[in-house]
């Protein structure tokens, strides 16, 4: 789809990608960038396969390793919603057999859903069994990790520190598995796949048929060579990094995440918006505040701005999928080698760059736009406070912004139509749920609105 902002920078973008990408370790690179529900922009760099020299592009399918945990999330919270789990319920209460892990510091009965999902449980990282299967390839199988509880500990105290824990989520899929009665992919398939008509996202391979697929390269530490990179299946931790799909579907992906609102006709709206929110929401934050670990989305700052993400790396891969909610962008990057160039913050520059400038210049009311039932509203209103709040029309809605005055958040920002004439609701900010109604004078016309206990009075227009 055509962005005209977007297109603006799109030779920009193409620039920064071809430099960063510019590295003999990187052999190829699939990127799109969104546009609220879009595909606006895309690039293929370098080969998905060196030995035919074929190129990448929006359909090409790479391995997402760990962006698997947001479908496992998504899926929990779908489970959640149907009343079936508990997110705060104890791991035990699904998953009896965990009772024969370890805690050193708190109790077993510390390590709860909501925790593994930030990976704020203190749980180890991964299983423990004999077998080091990052060396051997030979993951282990879910019943391997069941068997290897009784040597599994909660070895940091909950909730102090962020412990990624890859065996947390596998335990995560385990529930998935037990409470939905099917197994943890079909679950996965049955309700988010499909539905969502992500046709080209597997958890095997094998499915792929002869859909076009990059080869994952490794890089040699010692000879500085490429080579094919292997491609384990990941077994038991499934759930924390099996998945492959394409830009085309994460574009799907992140569009459900940029929803602002149900759309129950939609049977590609998987989730709740609130549930989309809270997965989205940080549950702790660094001392600093520069990130926050949500359930799994983890945020980090870009100056004035956040961007939610999550990022994948398994042999031969990675893959980086984030969006900022405010200007509802997202970006996708999947390179099919061990290599990840600094790629979402030099494109987020350029977008937001782009996107605020734009809507900065732009003026947000189009008057051949606005239906004729909303423009008696329009226009500027002051108040014995010294402000002037203009009403005008933006974004499929009216909106409220301060032009003269400061006072902080004190704009009831966008405003929603009630059913009841001249009855609006604010959407965001200091007003948020509270109503704002509009005054008629005895010749029914727009003569001011009511906000709370203040009163603004409308500025006759001048011919």
């Amino acid at each position: 789809m055509r962005d005209p902002t977007i297109e603006l920078v799109s030779q920009e973008l193409d620039y920064i990608v071809s430099k960063l990408c510019d590295d003999p370790n990187v052999v190829g690179a699939s990127l799109g960038v969104i546009r609220d529900q879009h595909l606006v922009w895309s690039c293929g760099y370098g080969f998905a396969n060196k030995d035919t020299e074929s190129r990448p592009d929006e359909n090409t399918i790479f391995r997402i390793a760990s962006v698997t945990k947001t479908f496992t999330a998504t899926a929990l919270f779908q489970l959640r919603d149907a009343g079936m789990i508990n997110l705060d319920d104890p791991l035990t209460n699904y998953i009896d057999e965990f009772s024969a892990a370890t805690a050193r510091h708190g109790t077993i009965e510390d390590v709860t859903i909501r925790r593994l999902l930030c990976h704020h449980s203190g749980l180890i990282c991964e299983p423990t069994t004999h077998d080091p299967y990052w060396e051997t390839l030979r993951t282990p199988t879910i019943e391997e990790i069941l068997e290897s509880l009784n040597r599994t500990e909660v070895i940091v105290e909950p909730d102090k520190h962020f412990k990624y824990s890859n065996l947390g989520f596998a335990l995560l899929g385990e529930v998935i598995a037990r409470v939905s009665g099917q197994k943890y992919e079909e679950y996965v398939k049955n309700k988010i796949l499909i539905p969502m008509d992500m046709t080209s996202t597997f958890f095997d391979v094998d499915e792929t048929n002869n859909m076009p697929h990059a080869i994952g390269y490794e890089t040699n530490t010692a000879s500085n060579q490429l080579s094919v990179a292997p491609t384990p299946h990941m077994k038991g931790i499934s759930a924390a990094g099996q998945l492959y799909s394409t830009v085309s579907d994460l574009t799907k992906w992140i569009s459900l995440q940029l929803r602002t609102e149900n759309l129950q006709s939609d049977a590609t709206q998987i989730l709740a918006e609130t549930s989309i929110r809270e997965m989205h929401r940080p549950v702790f934050l660094e001392p600093d505040w520069s990130s926050g670990y949500g359930l799994p989305w983890i945020s980090s700052r870009m100056g004035n701005h956040i961007l939610i993400g999550h990022t994948g790396y398994l042999f031969g891969y990675r893959a980086d999928v984030s969006f900022n909610p405010t200007n509802k962008l997202g970006l996708i990057a999947l390179f099919n080698t061990s290599t990840l160039p600094p790629i979402r913050k030099s494109i987020y520059q350029i977008l937001l760059s782009s996107v605020t400038s734009k809507s900065v210049t732009t003026s947000p009311t189009n008057s051949s736009k606005i239906p004729k039932k909303l423009e008696d509203y329009l226009g500027q209103y002051n108040s014995s406070l010294g402000l002037t709040v203009s009403v005008d029309y933006t974004r499929s809605n009216l909106e409220c912004s301060i032009i003269v005055g400061t006072a902080l958040g004190f704009a009831p920002g966008i405003i929603r139509e009630t059913g009841e004439r001249d009855i609006f609701v604010s959407t965001e900010g200091r007003w948020i749920g509270e109503t704002v109604k509009f005054v008629r004078s005895s010749s029914n016309i727009i003569s001011g609105f009511e906000l709370g206990p203040f009163r603004f009075y409308k500025v006759p227009s001048v011919s």
